[in-house]
């Protein structure tokens, strides 16, 4: 099957838009990919910490090497939970990158996304308001899901040997910690049910032995060894291990020899006081370009403590102010940070100040800095798009020769691109925008407002249409034409599309079903209805009740149209992000579906260059729709069995299969199972379904979580004939009588354009049918 990349996130926005659509699921922590697929079955979650680090790239290193080589992309960037939810997991060992102030990974880590991460560093959120002092990779084997320094001395031990297991360098591991689990090591230890203070104390040493050693891969186990007993002794001697500040360091006094020589430095860590930078902070003014700055100081005593430093802790001072006119300096003492005047400041941009300070430990010895980031702003006097007027004379005597008429196909387009210029940047954009002549719409393409249809009403001279440029800072401009006459003519016969004036029967599934209750913000399977007719759209609202019935196609949507061009059916929508405008996508009718229901269609939701969709079947038969939202668990065979359309061995291609469900409650095991064949000439394999399926669940009020999954490699069996694959999803907790349960089989982002979603709702009366 040919694979596509799909704009998942603007589909469904424009789904929920006009009142049809998979909505976003709370429980998916922000999930990018498909908004319906929960977390464990359609999306990954990969955690790293010794304290959770923010702003930490994510990557596969792919020969296990231990560093971000320049030939090994991104996948992400820590958020402050120290999470990047991913998809799916890419094969391969995982790794996070720590990144350093004004360093080359800071540029790499800016380069992912300038505007995003420009100034961005690595924070260990033990201590948020400093950057992390060293740069470090930590990796994990793939069947992780976090990434510590726990999980890097697993992968440490692997590459060493490419003939170890993953089990045996985790039992390893696990005996050098002294721990009797080793499932502990692939945990989050930092907090929530499976927090653990000695692993957490651990993991601070071995990052803070790993930035001080050269021999640490290499004797990574010894270096577990000596931070377990560290650990012990701390606890054995009643010492507070929970306290983040203290970070003993193992120093190898032979790194050269085979053995780790070990000396303990005890440490208390240099810390940024979080309540003087965030003082500091707020002191640093709004600064604009041309303005003039008065200066001003701000009291910086208490920024950096250590409690191994008796004297005066006196930082040293770096900036990126040059060019702005802003001059700072430290006080002699240390204790104050001056930024002195500025008439007028200049060269607008991002800067930062920097302030480091030594971190020195109990033998007075300097084992590393700690930093303070302050950043500062100097905001552009960004002037608006400016008019061409001779331009605009001309375009609008271009347009003042048009000829319109009633009834008349027409079709000009005007060229915009010298209309604007913009002094102090450049035109990123243009709009066109209240066109008002009945049957006419406007478009930009390639710098080009695109004026096209057939006028259905005759207008005197004087309708408008806007032109607005958007500058690369945001500031807009406009122009407004005046149109001709629209003469009088004909009116132009309704066009007709097999889409229209007949009300459509639409199985949907997500977690907007019209309740507003958010213990229920979970996928489930219901039913919408939609219906196109004089060129406005119409819709059967959304209620709870449609998870078992169809609505009719009575209420208006605001604001939405839709019309015909070229045999295409375009329909408009409000923009959701961005008030006052609006979203155009193309309905297309892939195919006659008599074989699902007669009369249905199905249709494909689109882009208008067709690049990216999803697919659907439209019921014209509400009784065909509904009984596809009441099945009973003990009805027989011909009440759970439904036709389906099934990917064909060649690729774009579909053959007419069979979709069946079952209910069983068997020697107390209750379980849901779905079977998928296909035609005798056919045939479809759990192989097929890993293809084409990220996930399998089912769903009601009843169910803890709200989820039971299907796992897709072990939930799948294929059936003895060559034609079929079976799904099976067992319910811990059980049936509970009378409840409805929705059954869904959430398709990959990048085939939901060639296959539609498995969508059922299916009634647990009691019994089972085990036909």
């Amino acid at each position: 099957m040919k694979k596509v990349t799909l704009l998942a996130a603007s589909v469904a926005i424009a789904l929920t838009g006009c009142g049809g659509g998979s909505d976003s699921n709370s429980n998916t922590g922000g999930n990018t990919g498909n908004p319906d697929i929960p977390a464990p079955g359609g999306a990954v979650v990969i955690t790293g910490f010794d304290g959770y680090f923010k702003n930490a790239v994510l990557f596969v290193d792919t020969n296990n090497n231990g560093v971000w080589d320049k030939s090994e992309n991104a996948l992400g960037v820590t958020d402050g939970d120290g999470q990047v939810e991913l998809k799916e997991k890419p094969e391969g060992v995982l790794a996070l990158q720590t990144v350093v102030p004004n360093s080359a990974m800071q540029e790499r880590l800016i380069a992912i996304n300038p505007k995003e991460y420009a100034g961005a560093y690595t924070v260990d959120m033990d201590h948020p308001s400093q950057p992390m002092a060293h740069e470090l990779v930590f990796r994990a084997p793939n069947s992780s899901d976090v990434i510590s320094p726990i999980t890097d001395l697993v992968a440490i031990e692997m590459a060493k040997d490419s003939s170890k297991t993953e089990e045996e360098a985790k039992q390893i591991v696990s005996e050098a910690l002294g721990e009797s689990s080793v499932d502990a090591l692939y945990t989050d230890f930092v907090k929530g049910e499976d927090a653990d203070a000695k692993l957490h104390k651990t993991a601070q040493i071995l990052t803070e032995s790993k930035a001080a050693n050269t021999s640490y891969e290499a004797k990574a186990i010894d270096f577990a060894k000596q931070a377990d007993t560290i650990v012990d002794e701390m606890v054995e001697n009643g010492e507070d291990i929970t306290d983040e500040d203290i970070k003993p360091v193992i120093k190898d006094e032979n790194p050269e020899g085979d053995t780790l020589e070990p000396v303990v430095i005890t440490n208390s860590k240099l810390i940024v006081d979080k309540g003087v930078f965030d003082q500091t902070e707020a002191g640093i003014p709004s600064l604009k370009e041309n303005d003039n700055f008065s200066g001003v100081t701000l009291d910086i005593a208490g920024l950096f403590t250590d409690t191994d430093q008796t004297e005066a802790i006196v930082p040293k001072l770096q900036h990126s102010l040059d060019g702005t006119g802003i001059e700072v300096k430290l006080s002699v003492d240390g204790k104050q940070l001056i930024l002195e005047p500025a008439n007028p400041v200049t060269q607008p941009g991002n800067y930062t100040i920097t302030l480091t300070a030594d971190d020195i430990n109990s033998d007075n010895a300097q084992v590393g800095t700690s930093s303070a980031v302050f950043k500062v702003e100097v905001a552009a006097n960004n002037l608006a798009p400016e008019v061409n007027e001779a331009e605009q004379v001309a375009l609008q005597a271009e347009v003042d020769a048009w000829y319109l008429q009633q009834g008349e196909v027409f079709e000009q387009s005007l060229s915009v691109s010298n209309l604007f210029s913009d002094k102090d940047g450049s035109i990123k954009g243009y709009e066109v925008s209240d066109l008002k002549v009945s049957g006419l719409t406007a478009k930009v393409e390639s710098g080009s407002v695109v004026i096209a249809g057939t006028p259905k009403e005759q207008y005197a001279a004087g309708q408008t249409f806007k032109v607005t440029a958007t500058d690369d800072r945001g500031a807009t401009n406009y122009v407004q034409f005046t149109l001709p006459e629209v003469k009088e003519g004909v009116t132009p016969p309704p066009a007709s599309h097999p889409l229209e004036d007949q009300t459509w029967y639409v199985l949907e599934h997500g977690s907007d079903d019209g309740n507003d209750n958010d213990d229920l913000d979970y996928s489930r399977v219901w039913c919408d209805s939609y219906r196109f007719a004089d060129g406005l759209v119409y819709w059967g609202g959304r209620s709870i009740e449609n998870k078992d019935q169809c609505s009719e196609a009575t209420i208006l949507e605001e604001g939405a149209s839709y019309r015909i061009e070229n045999e295409q059916f375009i329909v408009t929508f409000p923009s959701e992000e961005k008030p006052g405008q609006t979203e155009e996508y193309l309905y297309s009718i892939a195919h006659d579906a008599d074989y699902l229901s007669q009369g249905a269609k199905v249709v494909l939701f689109s882009d208008l260059n067709q690049t990216e969709g999803e697919r659907y079947s439209w019921y014209s038969d509400k009784l065909d729709a509904e009984a596809r939202l009441n099945i009973q668990s003990d009805a027989g065979s011909t009440g759970r069995d439904f036709p389906m359309y099934v990917p064909a061995s060649k690729d774009e291609t579909y053959a007419e299969g069979q979709v069946s469900l079952q209910m069983t409650n068997i020697d107390g095991q209750s379980k849901v199972s779905i079977f998928i064949d296909t035609a005798d000439d056919q045939t479809f394999s759990c192989e097929d379904l890993s293809e084409f399926y990220s996930s399998f669940y089912v769903s009601a009020d009843s169910i803890e979580g709200n989820y039971a999954f299907a796992n897709m490699q072990w939930g799948c069996w294929d059936e003895e004939s060559p034609q079929g694959a079976s799904m099976g999803i067992e319910l811990p907790n059980g049936f509970v009588d009378g409840e409805k349960y929705s059954i869904i089989g959430a398709v990959k982002d990048s085939q939901t354009k060639y296959i539609e979603a498995i969508k059922f709702n299916m009634v647990w009366t009691g019994e089972g049918n085990n036909d």
